[in-house]
């Protein structure tokens, strides 16, 4: 996903772009489609930095860390980072540490690209155990089956005999 930033000519610019699904692939475990998604942006303008700030959402469909099962949900995340010729970012490094996102510029045709931070962004909006509901039951762990689905008759009380001694106590 790139932006092209000569054609702005004068900043601050706010700009709204969108993006289909399979256009941004962020590699994360349980993360099965994404998109379509909205990023809004401002970019402000030093000498030889622009900043970029925003936020970003995107329809995305996960895998229940309980029951297993796919399920959509809505992401959304804030975006934030610089952009600058590499040159300029060499420069910058030798005299401060910053914890800043850099993108570069092409300066052949001033665009960057901004599909890593977009990923990145989306990947920290997803929970890490992300739940089909709040009342999600979970596969059963004695026979796998999906308790949302269906009731199975496996006794899971686990009875460890090394307690049995103290059964018959009542807190006295």
């Amino acid at each position: 996903m790139k932006l092209c930033l000569k054609e702005y000519e004068s900043f601050p610019v706010n700009l709204e772009q969108e993006f289909g699904i399979g256009q941004i692939v962020p590699v994360y475990e349980g993360l099965q489609s994404l998109g379509p998604g909205r990023i809004s942006l401002s970019i402000q303008k030093t000498e030889q930095e622009y900043f970029c700030q925003g936020s970003l959402s995107s329809k995305a469909r996960l895998e229940c860390s309980r029951c297993l099962e796919p399920f959509e949900t809505e992401l959304v995340s804030k975006i934030d980072f610089i952009a600058c010729s590499l040159d300029h970012y060499e420069s910058l490094k030798s005299e401060a540490v910053d914890d800043e996102d850099y993108v570069f510029i092409d300066s052949s045709n001033m665009t960057i690209d901004i599909t890593a931070p977009v990923e990145q962004a989306l990947i920290l909006a997803v929970s890490m155990k992300p739940l089909c509901s709040d009342s999600c039951r979970g596969i059963c762990s004695m026979c796998g089956k999906n308790l949302n689905q269906t009731k199975c008759d496996c006794n899971t009380e686990k009875n460890d005999p090394r307690w049995d001694g103290l059964r018959g106590l009542n807190g006295g």
